[in-house]
């Protein structure tokens, strides 16, 4: 599978194009690469149905927006993005985990640089942009990192 932006399609589904790109993050916990990252370990999908023209970009464990990662978002009608934590510190404040979501390759939906943030740079209305939430995050928090000792960043 090719994994800078050209296309594929696949002879049982008809009318779907497919371009799958890079993106930056860590590999998966149970990745052989998630302590050695290798480029196409995730990768994000432009689902295009031929006969409308119509594009959904998935894009799960998304770790940083690149210029061709924000190229795609523009240019699609719709939009599934990694979702997987709300703030930076959701793990820390928990007492799950350490590290922050951003340490383990994720975008957190909120804060400086964060999902809402990078979103409202899109050139779309709101009711074009869905946001995959693959788990229930901790929305009501009104803790900060530096007071949890075993939240600090690497």
């Amino acid at each position: 599978m090719p994994i800078d932006g050209s296309s594929f399609t696949i002879p049982a589904i008809a009318d779907l194009r497919f371009y799958t790109q890079a993106l930056k993050s860590k590999a998966p916990p149970y990745s052989p690469h998630r302590n050695d990252p290798h480029v196409g370990d995730n990768i994000g999908v432009i689902i295009e149905q031929i006969s409308t023209g119509k594009k959904v970009f998935y894009s799960p464990g998304l770790g940083e927006i690149e210029p061709h990662v924000m190229a795609a978002m523009q240019a699609v009608d719709c939009l599934l993005v990694d979702g997987t934590f709300w703030t930076d510190d959701e793990m820390c404040l928990q007492n799950i985990s350490h590290k922050r979501a951003r340490d383990i390759g994720h975008i957190p939906q909120s804060g400086e640089g964060g999902m809402i943030e990078i979103l409202s740079g899109v050139a779309k209305s709101p009711q074009d942009i869905d946001t995959y939430q693959q788990h229930k995050s901790d929305f009501g928090r009104g803790f900060r990192a530096a007071q949890n000792p075993r939240c600090r960043r690497h």
